[in-house]
């Protein structure tokens, strides 16, 4: 890997670690983007701190996401049922 680039620092409040983005990425460091509205949100956590933070977040947004794959696949089913009457 050749290290050039810009450097992320852990998002964790306390923590001062830095990293590139491909390397974190290579080395399963836990990134997210959440959209709120129109702004997107980009968090990402070193090793010490990806696996607290994943488990944090999948409690605290699984709620929304599983609300929204409903209503994906309710909206897809409507599709679908309209082609199928055509």
């Amino acid at each position: 890997n050749i290290k050039v680039g810009a450097c992320l620092k852990c998002n964790s409040e306390d923590c001062h670690t830095t990293f590139h983005p491909s390397c974190a990425r290579d080395a399963g460091f836990y990134m997210n983007t959440k959209g709120f509205g129109t702004v997107a949100q980009h968090k990402a956590y070193c090793g010490k701190h990806s696996s607290e933070q994943k488990e944090t977040d999948a409690w605290k947004y699984w709620p929304e996401e599983v609300n929204s794959l409903k209503r994906t696949r309710v909206s897809n089913n409507a599709c679908y049922i309209l082609l199928a009457v055509k």
